[in-house]
């Protein structure tokens, strides 16, 4: 056996014979110039290509392909750095699958992800943790107007929606259980314990809420349209966080019907406020979390009144 090295990347090789001169036809085609390395128009992002194949505009994937189509038709979207391939579960990631299971779709023939609220300064909030941690791109967010939720009082209802594409987050929730038209069948999805917190406080944060009377919360409910999905929540909640009782209930209405989870004891109810808002900088809906800071002001007065631990 013969030793050398590549003659194109310096890799050192044992050859059979002598002349060989590259370590793989990819070397070869690099020092005889029949590939090249281009960047893609849209991110920077080097792209290995054939000669023969090399365009005037050179894309390194059909979603920025189509990014750049879109802005020479006029639409705003600016990437202001690289788009995130490798997704982790990290506390804002978490929320933000808590927040889709609940109010968001993930589009069926598209890796696309569409979030809406009917509080703006909320969804602003929202997409920056998307820009900043998955996409790494602006673009603006749609308003709508609709009478369908007060269709009787012939009440316009103004909603918002932020659709954005990334193939990497698309997949990274299909991997955590989200599917396409998941409203009715979402179940049990794969959540780390590390950051099941998170995650729960996207989902009220999405389809839930507090009653407070006097300052005093009295029940947390978290609707949705799979009881599977609330039992689920349910009953990690008991496994891991020992949340003693939550109890359903069912409604419909001319929208379709709706499970509630409801938790309604003290002890339940501060432990579920003290948990989710774990930290003063966590990403939430600013304007839930007024509504129970009395509780988290006094947290540790309270836990040891009704003997939380």
């Amino acid at each position: 056996m013969a030793e050398t090295t590549c003659k194109w990347c310096g890799k050192f090789m044992k050859v059979k014979k002598s002349g060989y001169v590259y370590c793989s036809k990819r070397c070869e085609s690099f020092d005889n110039g029949t590939r090249k390395i281009v960047y893609c128009d849209w991110c920077q992002k080097p792209i290995e290509k054939n000669t023969a194949n090399i365009n005037k505009t050179n894309f390194c994937s059909r979603h920025h392909l189509g990014f750049a189509n879109a802005v020479r038709n006029g639409a705003y979207i600016e990437q202001f750095q690289h788009e995130t391939e490798h997704i982790d579960w990290t506390e804002d990631i978490a929320y933000l699958v808590g927040l889709i299971a609940t109010d968001g779709t993930l589009r069926k023939n598209r890796k696309q992800i569409k979030i809406t609220s009917s509080d703006e300064e909320f969804l602003k909030t929202v997409i920056e943790v998307i820009q900043n941690k998955i996409t790494g791109r602006k673009q603006h967010y749609q308003k709508y107007l609709s009478d369908k939720r007060n269709i009787n009082l012939g009440q316009e209802y103004v909603h918002y929606e932020y659709a954005f594409t990334s193939p990497y987050f698309y997949d990274f929730c299909q991997n955590a259980g989200l599917t396409p038209d998941k409203t009715n069948t979402i179940s049990m999805l794969n959540v780390p314990q590390k950051y099941f917190l998170d995650f729960l406080r996207g989902v009220i944060d999405g389809d839930g809420n507090f009653n407070v009377i006097k300052n005093e919360v009295t029940r947390i409910r978290i609707y949705g349209g799979s009881k599977l999905f609330l039992e689920w929540i349910n009953n990690f909640l008991k496994e891991f966080y020992n949340i003693k009782k939550g109890w359903f209930t069912h409604s419909e209405n001319d929208f379709g019907s709706k499970y509630h989870l409801v938790f309604s004891t003290y002890h339940d109810v501060l432990k579920i406020v003290d948990l989710m808002y774990h930290s003063d900088k966590v990403v939430c809906y600013q304007k839930k979390k007024e509504r129970v800071q009395d509780y988290l002001d006094n947290m540790t007065e309270l836990k040891m009144k009704y003997n939380v631990d």
